[in-house]
């Protein structure tokens, strides 16, 4: 199924903010999907001249990282740079649980020496990929047996993998830099179902990432290769050929509901591809790139026909109507180019309301079961990041905001919103007016300046390690006056319309609340003592 544009959204949840959860001296954030790019010479504090030594990632287990030595042929210890990959961990569906997110979310850490220094890190992961902007794939016609760019090539294995292509017989491909043998042949299966219409292959495609090819790996519907189950609809699947894009596993399962709706009758998938696609060539030549469905038909319509539509040929018309009319009745990325089969009573009954779909295999070939060639409708626009969701939560929110105030004079390619090469309070004025719509103050993002807001002053009074949602709303980690008149100064104002229709507190009352509230802390901070 298409996969929506990530929404602008803003949570409301009360948080103490990153300073409570950053375990490290940096943090970074990265999607499973994409290259994740650690580039310690813009972190806060680190000087233009600093050098870069001990680079330690024992603790990284199976995912990857590879300095700027490896990818862009400069040295680490200069640059400070450091590419990491995210373990791809199964293809999606292994288990037969699609909700699963694909590939590893979590934190990965190491440390560094800066200067001598001793500098830990942390990479938070979060689901998905990206198609534009920090994590999107880049390519320059990469491809087996020429001098490749190495940065491009590691992200595109990262990429495929994550998507659970494989090269012949495994494994996924292996994040190096270097296009290699595994690479080429997880690439061909990839091309060979983004190509899709008639028997496509991956001896069908050219193994070069062009424009095309790139411009899939970026997609937002880019197809995922999976496994197929049996559920409701489904009675069985081919335990040899189980494997598909994940294009063709949304048709099956949207035709096949159509179908039992329309009949009463599960469907057997009698075959798609094997888990590398390349295995089928052994029994189904045409069924390696995930695009290709066999369909048990019953048992009173596996025959050439006689010119007469019995009901078993009737309900197996009746299945490849579901398939045909699949894209039209469900909001998929492909849908069926041809359908053969050997029964002429068969093929005339839904030529007659679906004129072209059906080809006749006059061998007898396709008496038994329909085989069904699927097809991309088309590329969607690449997924990017919401502007200022720098933890990418896809949302934008106080902890975004913590996370600019934490990273003033940090990396500009990351931080900067107001298109200069400094990440300055100049863009965190843009973050919360112009990104946010709201105004200083407002710790629950409301975007109205009243009780609630007052409280989150009130109830952290004195306290270090605070963010916006509690309280801090000038980045010094501490609620102290500033940010009691941060919320005074504001009070009422709204930087959209009230709809709340409540009434408003005089600036005055609001004053003497907030006196009352500081001295019963004190007073119990006394009695504390």
């Amino acid at each position: 199924m298409r996969k929506p544009a990530r929404l602008f959204c803003v949570a409301l949840a009360a948080a103490v903010g990153p300073a409570a959860f950053a375990d490290a001296d940096f943090t970074f954030f990265g999607r499973s999907g994409d290259g994740i790019l650690l580039d310690f010479s813009a972190q806060p504090g680190v000087g233009a001249d600093a050098s870069f030594t001990n680079l330690d990632l024992s603790t990284f287990g199976s995912h990857v990282g590879l300095t700027s030595d490896t990818l862009e042929n400069q040295p680490f210890a200069d640059t400070g740079r450091l590419h990491v990959f995210a373990a791809p961990n199964l293809p999606r569906g292994r288990g037969g649980d699609r909700g699963l997110e694909p590939g590893f979310q979590g934190t990965i850490a190491g440390s560094v020496q800066i200067d001598g220094q001793t500098k830990t890190f942390e990479v938070q992961v979060q689901p998905g990929y990206s198609g534009v902007g920090r994590g999107a794939v880049t390519h320059n016609g990469e491809r087996l047996g020429r001098r490749n760019n190495a940065l491009s090539v590691a992200q595109q294995q990262h990429r495929l993998a994550y998507f659970g292509y494989q090269a012949e017989g495994g494994p996924l491909p292996s994040v190096t830099g270097s296009f290699d043998g595994d690479t080429n042949q997880a690439l061909r299966t990839f091309q060979a179902a983004i190509v899709g219409w008639l028997n496509t292959t991956q001896a069908s495609v050219d193994g070069i990432v062009g424009d095309n090819t790139g411009a899939w790996l970026n997609a937002g519907n880019a197809p995922f290769w999976e496994r197929l189950s049996p559920n409701a609809n489904i009675s069985s699947v081919s335990s040899f050929e189980p494997y598909a894009t994940s294009w063709t596993v949304e048709l099956v399962q949207a035709a096949t509901a159509d179908a039992k709706a329309a009949t009463g009758i599960n469907q057997r998938i009698t075959a798609l591809s094997t888990f590398d696609g390349y295995g089928s060539s052994a029994i189904h030549n045409t069924h390696r790139a995930g695009m290709d469905i066999d369909l048990g038909i019953p048992l009173e319509s596996r025959n050439t026909g006689n010119g007469f539509l019995n009901s078993g040929e009737a309900t197996a018309a009746e299945f490849a109507r579901a398939f045909i009319d699949a894209h039209l009745n469900h909001d998929l990325d492909v849908r069926v180019s041809r359908i053969l089969n050997s029964n002429v009573d068969i093929i005339g009954a839904v030529n007659a309301t679906h004129p072209g779909v059906f080809a006749n295999d006059t061998s007898g070939g396709h008496a038994s079961h329909f085989h069904i060639d699927v097809t991309p409708l088309g590329r969607d626009a690449p997924l990017g990041d919401l502007l200022g969701d720098f933890d990418l939560t896809d949302a934008v929110d106080e902890d975004d905001i913590d996370w600019l105030f934490l990273n003033q004079g940090g990396d500009a390619s990351i931080y900067s919103l107001d298109g200069d090469d400094a990440v300055t309070l100049d863009d965190v004025d843009v973050l919360v007016e112009d990104v946010l719509g709201t105004i200083y103050g407002d710790a629950n993002l409301d975007r109205f300046i009243d009780q609630a807001d007052l409280n989150a002053v009130l109830l952290n009074w004195g306290r270090t390690d605070r963010g916006w949602a509690t309280g801090d709303f000038n980045g010094d980690r501490f609620v102290d006056q500033a940010d009691l008149n941060r919320v005074l100064n504001q009070w009422g104002a709204a930087a959209a319309p009230d709809l709340t229709g409540l009434p408003v507190p005089e600036p005055a009352a609001a004053l003497t609340l907030a006196l009352l509230g500081l001295t019963a802390r004190r007073r119990q901070g006394s009695r504390a003592r």
